[in-house]
């Protein structure tokens, strides 16, 4: 028999009492922009991003109304990353991740 869902949040809670996240954040919107760009590249690249990005858009109103081209061009330095690690594992691994 499983436990019931309560006791397992307790127990996140006693094993892990104030997690900390590397990604830098003041409210839930904020973690979820960081963690959908945290996917395709370093903690460290999304925070550097991010700083502006949080400031041009507070609000999730802000992400649906902004120009696609615009927001592609606020968070392309992710996206070098994203390609320069690539063209590292084509040259390291002959194109495949292993």
């Amino acid at each position: 028999m499983s436990a019931p869902i309560p006791a397992v949040l307790k127990g996140f809670d006693d094993l892990f009492p104030k997690p900390q996240v590397a990604l830098n954040h003041k409210n839930p919107l904020e973690l979820l922009v960081a963690t959908i760009l945290s996917a395709q590249c370093t903690d460290e690249r999304v925070n550097q991003v991010t700083t502006d990005l949080f400031r041009k858009h507070p609000q999730a109103r802000d992400y649906a109304e902004v120009d696609l081209g615009a927001l592609e061009e606020e968070i392309r330095p992710t996206f070098r990353e994203i390609k320069g690690g690539k063209s590292a594992r084509k040259r390291q691994h002959e194109g495949r991740i292993r």
